[in-house]
């Protein structure tokens, strides 16, 4: 119940948005010029790692709700993760502002929950 509310839409903006202010520089090495580096394969590794923790959500969301559908496959699990690194680095190539990054990533959270709401069936 807590993804539908609008405190949770605007604390997931807010995070997004921090996080690509706070490092952008530091982001547009990791996702752009890693190559030949020690975290050249961060993006993958870390779309594993994501995997496998939104594998274990569903384990413990379906033990304390047995109603939802948590037969989601792998690799919508793994696709969802590359998707967001994909709006990172849009957002970081396109020099979006501030403001219209709120709306964009309004969009695209408000889309990733009624996506996710939609396949498990809450």
């Amino acid at each position: 119940m807590t993804m539908r509310s609008e405190k949770y839409l605007k604390a997931c903006i807010d995070e997004y948005v921090s996080l690509i202010n706070t490092h952008h520089e530091l982001m547009e090495i990791l996702l752009f010029r890693a190559q030949g580096s020690s975290l050249e394969h961060f993006r993958e590794n870390y779309t594993d790692r994501s995997t496998e923790l939104v594998k274990a959500w569903f384990v413990s969301m379906q033990k304390k709700h047995p109603h939802i559908n948590t037969s989601v496959s792998d690799f919508i699990i793994h696709l969802h993760t590359v998707w967001m690194f994909t709006m990172f680095e849009e957002l970081l190539m396109h020099s979006v502002p501030r403001q219209e990054m709120e709306a964009i990533l309004h969009d695209y959270i408000l889309f990733e929950i009624q996506g996710w709401r939609a396949i498990i069936q809450i």
